[in-house]
């Protein structure tokens, strides 16, 4: 059989950054408990103040790729799609605490806090699918798709008030820092986190359609059909203070949809169930100095989860739209 593809295949990209500056001011009031001894109610009120310098920035890049395949002398095509994102974003702040202890001799206690924060995601969806005509206006559709997802976050918050010109009320700009080898003595590791997180997703689907003609008053159609296909995925804190990888085996999933036109009116009602099946076996808290933990499909701990979701719309053509959704 020979093949030829279509002339309008496309491929479109798009990019934009996004830079915020936000600078605040707010304040707590807080009653102390009076229950448990005097010295506790010596404390009375407090008051913290924070003011807080803020700045992050955000670039985003996206790239699309579709083409259409038809068949010689038949009515059934071939689709390929393979979409591509990357999302990276840079927050930096400037915090400064400041606690008055009012019932307590009007006690002041400053703290200077920086806090910095990277966040990188990156997103590849390929999709190959092919339309078998079966009958005029009534299609059947193979779809396999492949997700694959990869997301990195580092954040660290450093004591700034703990060095020498950073306490007692100094006030500095968004920006100005200690010097790199001060600044890695106060890191509060506490509240400072790196996580990686790593998922790939394999998925086969078959879908009916059908379309009536326009002039006719039949309701469209579509029934898909998720075929069992693995998913795995791996989170990441730094140091490998806690790994968790799973492997999971999702079931079938349902999807139906009935649509019908009138008068300018369209409605549509829509039904899906979807079961999930507890991790294959999953490595949780991996440490350097101790052996992982091993949970296995048959921990009768493990229960699968069950999903359906019943969604009706209706719109006009207008404009006017309404929307109901229920499930559990």
């Amino acid at each position: 059989m020979r093949h030829h593809h279509q002339r309008y295949g496309s491929i479109s990209g798009s990019f934009n950054t996004d830079v915020m500056n936000t600078l605040g001011v707010a304040w707590e009031d807080s009653l102390r408990s009076k229950v448990l001894s005097p010295t506790l109610q010596k404390d009375g009120v407090s008051r913290t103040i924070n003011d807080n310098r803020s700045c992050s920035d955000n670039i985003v890049g996206k790239i699309s790729l579709n083409k259409d395949f038809k068949i010689a002398n038949s009515d059934d095509a071939l689709h390929l799609m393979v979409q591509s994102s990357v999302d990276k974003e840079h927050n930096r702040g400037f915090s400064q605490y400041s606690i008055n202890q009012i019932a307590n001799g009007n006690q002041k206690e400053w703290e200077n806090k920086h806090n910095h924060g990277t966040n990188s995601n990156k997103l590849l969806i390929g999709r190959l699918s092919y339309d078998f005509k079966i009958f005029p206006r009534t299609t059947l559709s193979a779809f396999y798709e492949h997700t694959s997802s990869a997301g990195e976050s580092d954040y660290s918050l450093y004591a700034l008030h703990k060095l020498e010109g950073w306490a007692s009320g100094t006030e500095h700009l968004l920006g100005e820092l200690p010097h790199a080898e001060a600044l890695a003595s106060v890191i509060d590791n506490a509240n400072s986190n790196r996580t990686d997180d790593r998922a790939n997703t394999d998925e086969v689907l078959v879908k009916y359609r059908f379309d009536p003609k326009k002039e006719s008053k039949m309701p469209d159609f579509s029934l898909q059909f998720s075929l069992p296909m693995r998913r795995s995925s791996l989170h990441y804190i730094g140091e490998q203070a806690d790994t968790t990888v799973r492997v999971s085996l999702c079931r079938p999933k349902i999807e139906e949809s009935l649509g019908y036109n009138w008068k300018g009116y369209s409605f549509r009602l829509s039904y899906s169930d979807e079961h999930y099946e507890p991790s294959l076996h999953s490595l949780l808290n991996i440490r350097s100095t101790a052996t992982p933990l091993y949970v296995n499909i048959g921990n009768p701990h493990l229960r699968g989860s069950h999903i359906q979701n019943i969604n009706f719309s209706g719109h006009y053509s207008k404009g006017l739209t309404w929307h109901s959704l229920y499930g559990y």
